[in-house]
């Protein structure tokens, strides 16, 4: 979640690294600028995979709520099927999705 200028920046930067801070996806930042976004308004929600090793994969946000004081996310992830043959890209690719 960020709510300032900074945890978005540092959000969008994740993007390009692993769970080791090791860039992953280099000229992501060059070919994908910061969205901008009115944070005195809106706040940003995000979830990021880990790193795999093939396009088979993704995450999507359904809905956000507030209840009972509390934010609620859900979420759906997408795995790579085991019961039928997918053409998946061979690269290492970074689930995510962000929502305002």
């Amino acid at each position: 979640m960020a709510r300032t200028p900074e945890q978005w920046a540092a959000a969008w930067r994740l993007l390009q690294t692993d769970s080791e801070g090791n860039i992953t996806q280099p000229g992501w930042l060059e070919r994908y600028p910061l969205p901008s976004v009115d944070l005195t308004r809106s706040m940003v929600l995000g979830i990021v995979l880990a790193t795999h090793s093939n396009g088979c994969t993704g995450v999507t946000i359904s809905s956000a709520a507030i209840k009972d004081g509390q934010l609620i996310v859900r979420y759906r992830e997408r795995k790579m099927r085991t019961d039928v043959v997918e053409a998946c890209a061979a690269a290492f690719m970074t689930g995510f999705d962000f929502g305002r």
